[in-house]
């Protein structure tokens, strides 16, 4: 029963990084007025596109370029706290399992 278990979860692993790689893949967008995101499946934002007519060409260029990866600092850390608040819980719910979080 428990090597059952432990093929399972193997197979659960296999599939939860078949599906990330595939959420890599995909693209999503959300725009306003004259600034458009563009993220990935796996909500990491990969592109900034702000109107030119908003500002110069290179504060534009560099305005998009910090707003990237601010914007992906605070989701990682969004990411972060969810990951440790879900082990916390995890550990109250299971603790006869010492080690498995």
């Amino acid at each position: 029963m428990f090597n059952n278990l432990l093929g399972n979860l193997g197979k659960a692993q296999e599939k939860m990084k078949e599906i990330k790689d595939r959420l890599e893949t995909i693209e999503v967008t959300g725009e306003v007025e004259n600034v458009k995101v563009i993220a990935n499946g796996n909500k990491v934002i990969k592109n900034i596109i702000i109107n030119d007519a908003m500002m110069s060409a290179s504060q534009k260029e560099e305005l998009e370029e910090l707003l990237v990866v601010a914007i992906n600092r605070s989701l990682k850390n969004a990411e972060n706290v969810y990951d440790a608040e879900m082990k916390s819980m995890a550990k109250e719910l299971m603790p006869s399992m010492p080690g498995m979080f």
